[in-house]
């Protein structure tokens, strides 16, 4: 039987891999863009930025889509955009606007803190699910049996010292954004206290985790 042989052309080079690559923007220059940016990621996979401007909550959604639509057109779009944001004083219709904006795409995420991003930094400590103003949730955090000290937005240092109650944050965070799904099932950010900021650390934890196992 004759033997059939492939005829060998000239090789095709392989095409470059696109990374794949996540945005997080954030609404300050402080408390949660610090917080975020200490996770051991590469800044290949995970570009974490401010908002730049007033910092109100639609804004940086706005600001976050626009981005992705500037790295859609260069060929190079986001695997997903969060959007990191407080509720603070902010005019509850302003701040429902973010939302609005942010469930137009299936690749953008609101990540929400009512009131502040400092709640996720309380249940790192404790399960808290009374309505507090932020004031209060750093006294709150300022406790002996917590930081111990007098809180300033500006510690880059607090990542390092809540690494090790991050289990706990995150059981907790989980069961009042159930809490917060209950009260509100539609609109569970506008309850007070509720956060989600849980599931944007849990993508920086996969991503941290997948980076050590490729080395």
């Amino acid at each position: 039987m004759a033997r059939h042989h492939k005829i060998s052309g000239p090789r095709r080079k392989g095409a470059k891999r696109k990374l794949r690559r996540y945005l997080i923007v954030s609404e300050d220059s402080k408390s949660s863009l610090d917080y975020l940016t200490a996770f051991p990621v590469d800044p290949k996979i995970v570009e974490i930025v401010p908002e730049g401007g007033a910092g109100n909550t639609v804004d940086v959604v706005m600001r976050g889509i626009e981005l992705q639509e500037d790295a859609e057109k260069a060929g190079q779009p986001f695997v997903h955009v969060y959007c990191v944001f407080d509720k603070d004083d902010w005019d509850m219709n302003r701040y429902q606007q973010a939302f609005i904006e942010a469930e137009k795409r299936n690749d953008v995420t609101a990540i929400w803190s009512n009131e502040c991003f400092e709640l996720w930094y309380l249940l790192h400590f404790a399960y808290h699910n009374s309505g507090s103003h932020r004031s209060e949730i750093y006294k709150k955090l300022e406790a002996s049996q917590r930081l111990g000290k007098h809180y300033e937005k500006g510690d880059t240092s607090i990542y390092d010292q809540l690494r090790e109650r991050l289990e706990v944050a995150l059981k907790n965070a989980n069961r009042l954004y159930v809490c917060a799904k209950g009260e509100s099932p539609n609109q569970p950010w506008t309850v007070n206290p509720s956060t989600n900021v849980q599931d944007v650390v849990k993508k920086l934890i996969e991503l941290g985790e997948l980076e050590s196992s490729s080395v």
